[in-house]
């Protein structure tokens, strides 16, 4: 107790800044204490104040501007720390979902991934097998195989002959050794797919069509050539595009976006935004996710859809270049529920197949012939076709999403623009090329006689100007369709009125 000090000690706690003076109602007087504390020469507040006065200017006191910045950071570093450890948790959630996702995949199309394309030989450089799949359609299986076996790329024709007749003596007499008919007794659009052992195809470039398709040799060899400098990918000339609708399907295709805008198209990526240049020279992979509400259904594309949107997901195997392997794995390592639907259904087979391929080329769209080849295209007139069913559309539709769904392509199918700013008839599709290098591949950098050939041939059309190269065109597509057209299978002719004995309206 105070009382008990000495009375020096008394004094000098009395005196000096000691405790301040207690009242009898039990409180301190502080502003007693701290005047009699403070000097005379230079008055101040106590370092516990927010202000000091000294020399008569009252100042922020330094000692509160420290702990301020000191508090201040050692805040924002726990809200740092927080918001890191949160980053993490969810980035490890995230990677375990994709992982697991993966892993799954992995496991689903563990058969199809062990498998290496095999390497090209010299041969398959220079020519290329058909295959040509028909039904009930004689006039055009002759016609098309008249010209086709005319162009010096074709090794063979293997023509799929799945109707329950025996082939006729027309088709069996033909003047050709290029020619030869597969005799298959299971009706269904897989077996076009499907390479007998009785028929080896000599090459390993396949040309899959359908017999009421012409092309001109020289547009023909715009894609083999394509292809055999990425033989891994699809070359299509027939492309089209799947659609998303807002319910999450895929389906064939009534969106049409104005792709010729400069504004950026931006869509919804998960909890963030990415925006994509929709100008169609300059777009690149637009992948979808599925991870929105309305990025998750798909349906098909219809040319007129396609060409609005100037981008494009997928080939028809109408008229498309692919590697033979594909066959065999379609036919043994596609999932079957998609064989089936296929087998069923009589439709959608080129889905399957183009979707199939993208499935095995990390979600990459079918590359391209040049554009001036595409637009070369004779058509043989049939009254039968699969498209002109009341159903046809629906059934499509189902298939986009369906086949999407089972090969996981819903998150990984890419789009790639159709025409580019330049060189628009020499020159569209995906520019990514085949960066898969097939194992022991001793013809990759060989370049035969003939694709030089036809390299010089595109580079003198190149110089020629646009009307004088699209009369080329016409030349070639005249060519191509004579016979045809002398056959009463160019529709609107006067052949064609007589074989089919239509009456002019006029």
């Amino acid at each position: 107790m105070v009382k008990d000090l000495p009375q020096t000690s008394r004094r000098r706690t009395s005196r000096g800044g000691g405790l301040p003076q207690h009242h009898e109602n039990g409180d301190y007087d502080h502003d007693e204490h701290h005047r009699s504390a403070a000097p005379t020469s230079s008055r101040q507040l106590p370092t516990s104040r927010l202000l000091v006065k000294q020399n008569g200017v009252v100042t922020i006191n330094p000692r509160f501007i420290t702990s301020f910045v000191v508090f201040g950071g050692m805040l924002l570093l726990g809200v740092h720390v927080y918001l890191f450890q949160q980053l993490k948790a969810s980035s490890t959630a995230t990677v375990s979902f994709s992982d697991q996702r993966q892993l799954q995949t992995q496991q689903q199309q563990q058969p199809q991934q062990r498998r290496v394309l095999t390497p090209l030989g010299p041969r398959d450089k220079e020519q290329f097998t058909i295959r040509i799949n028909t039904w009930e359609r004689l006039d055009q299986l002759l016609v098309s195989i008249d010209h086709h076996a005319s162009c010096p790329g074709v090794a063979q024709i293997q023509v799929v002959w799945c109707e329950p007749i025996d082939p006729p003596v027309n088709l069996t007499s033909l003047r050709t050794d290029k020619v030869v008919i597969e005799r298959h007794f299971v009706n269904s659009l897989n077996e076009r797919f499907h390479i007998l052992s009785s028929t080896p195809t000599p090459t390993l470039g396949i040309l899959s069509m359908d017999d009421d398709v012409l092309r001109p040799c020289e547009a023909i060899d715009s894609g083999f050539f394509q292809w055999t400098r990425s033989p891994s990918r699809f070359v299509g000339f027939d492309y089209r595009k799947h659609v998303v609708e807002d319910d999450g399907s895929w389906k064939v295709g009534n969106f049409v976006s104005d792709e010729f805008s400069e504004e950026p198209f931006c869509f919804q990526l998960c909890a963030f935004r990415r925006c994509v240049s929709s100008h169609p020279y300059r777009m690149r992979y637009d992948i979808i996710i599925t991870n929105t509400k309305w990025l998750t259904t798909l349906q098909y594309g219809y040319l007129s859809t396609t060409r609005k949107a100037n981008r494009y997901s997928m080939s028809l195997p109408r008229y498309a270049f692919l590697h033979r392997d594909y066959l065999d794995w379609y036919m043994t390592d596609l999932p079957r529920p998609i064989f089936d639907h296929v087998a069923k259904s009589f439709n959608c087979e080129d889905i399957a197949m183009s979707f199939f391929v993208s499935s095995l080329t990390f979600g990459k769209p079918p590359l391209l012939a040049h554009f001036w080849a595409i637009e070369t295209m004779v058509k043989l007139y049939s009254p039968k076709k699969i498209s002109g069913t009341k159903d046809h559309k629906q059934l499509r539709d189902a298939c986009v999403e369906s086949f999407a769904q089972q090969l996981h392509l819903k998150d990984r199918l890419y789009f790639a623009p159709v025409l580019h700013r330049n060189d628009t008839m020499f020159y569209c599709g995906d520019d990514k090329h085949d960066d898969m290098v097939l194992e022991n591949d001793t013809t990759k950098d060989l370049v035969v006689p003939r694709q030089l050939e036809h390299f010089r041939k595109v580079d003198q059309w190149r110089q020629k100007e646009n009307k004088e190269f699209s009369q080329v065109i016409i030349h070639m597509k005249e060519k191509t369709a004579a016979k045809a057209k002398l056959a009463g299978l160019i529709e609107h002719t006067e052949a064609w009125k007589k074989k089919y004995d239509i009456q002019d309206s006029r």
